[in-house]
């Protein structure tokens, strides 16, 4: 009788745990997939970035960066501190990039919707 008792207690346990274990684990793989698109989407700002702040021809300029976009899926978007200011050396030249990141698990889900848009922007000197 005792061990009847016991087995349906570790059965009952096991069901309370085995639910707990996997939505740990789904919220660590959903948490490093988040982690690794912002760092995508940190690199490829930081590539554009760097293409604007040294290539002077517009029409280059534009077909590496439309590259970077591609690789890296990622929207970019290249701008100077005031509307209308083109690029002059000295100046600050800016780059946006921004990545719609779709959440997989159902963890990530229940903690932060089914989309979540990573925007990361970095500033250089113009130096060509």
């Amino acid at each position: 009788m005792i061990l009847r008792e016991k087995k349906g207690q570790t059965l009952v346990e096991m069901g309370i745990i085995i639910p707990i274990v996997l939505l740990i684990a789904m919220m660590i793989i959903e948490i490093g997939l988040y982690i690794n698109a912002n760092m995508v989407t940190t690199n490829a700002a930081r590539e554009a970035v760097r293409v604007a702040a040294v290539k002077s021809d517009e029409e280059e300029l534009g077909s590496i960066i439309a590259d970077i976009e591609e690789k890296f899926s990622v929207n970019i978007t290249i701008g100077y501190p005031e509307p209308g200011d083109s690029r002059v050396i000295g100046e600050e030249v800016k780059a946006v990039a921004t990545k719609n990141y779709k959440v997989i698990t159902l963890a990530g889900q229940i903690l932060g919707g089914e989309n979540i848009a990573i925007t990361q922007s970095i500033s250089m000197m113009v130096e060509n």
